[in-house]
């Protein structure tokens, strides 16, 4: 089944997120397993515009990305060089001050834990 990784970035100034995003919507391109082969199925973002509100009133950016399964996701998040590059930048270049994730499988809606 399909992964869907959402990615919500609160940044420190609104100048931030172009860079953010140029280099998050490249990770479709510079994410590679180690056979060589392009595992990320699609990158989207834009800016955070929730009609429930906000909160903490900060900037924010929200990217969707899709993979083809939950071993793609892992590498992702815990093994990609590009992507271990990118959340460097994050914390040191980029002006992220929090990141918030959501990750669902598309059309599984039963859980293994108790609501």
């Amino acid at each position: 089944m399909t992964i869907y990784h959402i990615i919500t970035y609160s940044l420190s100034s609104p100048s931030s997120a172009p860079p953010l995003a140029q280099d998050l919507l490249a990770t479709a391109t510079t994410c590679f397993k180690p056979d060589g082969k392009a595992y990320i199925g699609s990158v989207k973002g834009g800016r955070f515009s929730s009609t429930y509100g906000d909160r903490d009133h900060l900037p924010k950016v929200v990217f969707v990305l899709q993979f083809e399964n939950r071993n793609d996701l892992e590498y992702f998040v815990d093994q990609d060089q590009s992507h271990i590059l990118f959340k460097t930048r994050c914390e040191t270049e980029l002006g992220v001050l929090r990141v918030e994730t959501t990750t669902f499988e598309d059309g599984v809606y039963q859980t293994t834990r108790p609501l």
